[in-house]
């Protein structure tokens, strides 16, 4: 019997890997990453979105007032009232104190307002805060699993493209 380190390496020498094709990050889950990645980038530390949807202050409440769409970098100042939800994209940064997000398929919207229908756990769709990465940094080894907090973690790096293995 060999020991499971001895095959893994065993199988790692013998096998092939699959052709690297290049792809837009946001159709790369569940692909496996072909490269190492690196920071384009320094990122201070915020919260991201790991979800689209609405980001807000959970409570009791079902129905929130809609703040409209603004830059991402006016939401970096921004703090919601207890009645107020913001839309908010994959990747991307989340008012100060809102604590949840819930996705599009759990909401009924109009121009002003959302209704939430199936209200999501607290924290929900809220990456913890991320700690400060430095341009040229290391972000993820080659050969790892893209889940969609891999996705929205390299949306907010600004890489739109990577390289992965051909399923």
């Amino acid at each position: 019997m060999i020991k499971v380190n001895k095959a893994l390496t065993d199988l790692n020498a013998t096998s092939s890997k699959s052709p690297l094709q290049k792809i837009s990050v946001a159709k790369a889950f569940d692909c496996v990453l072909g490269e190492a990645l690196y920071a384009p980038i320094a990122i201070p530390s915020f919260r991201l979105s790991t979800v689209e949807g609405y980001a807000f202050i959970r409570s009791e409440k079902h129905q929130y007032d809609l703040i409209y769409d603004m830059p991402i970098v006016d939401r970096l100042s921004l703090n919601v009232k207890n009645n107020e939800a913001v839309f908010v994209a994959l990747g991307t940064f989340i008012p100060n104190n809102a604590d949840t997000i819930v996705t599009e398929e759990y909401v009924m919207a109009n121009d002003k307002s959302i209704l939430i229908t199936i209200m999501p756990e607290q924290f929900a769709g809220v990456s913890s805060k991320l700690q400060p990465i430095a341009k040229g940094d290391l972000v993820f080894e080659s050969e790892i699993l893209i889940t969609q907090e891999v996705i929205g973690f390299l949306i907010s790096l600004g890489i739109t493209e990577i390289n992965v293995h051909q399923k």
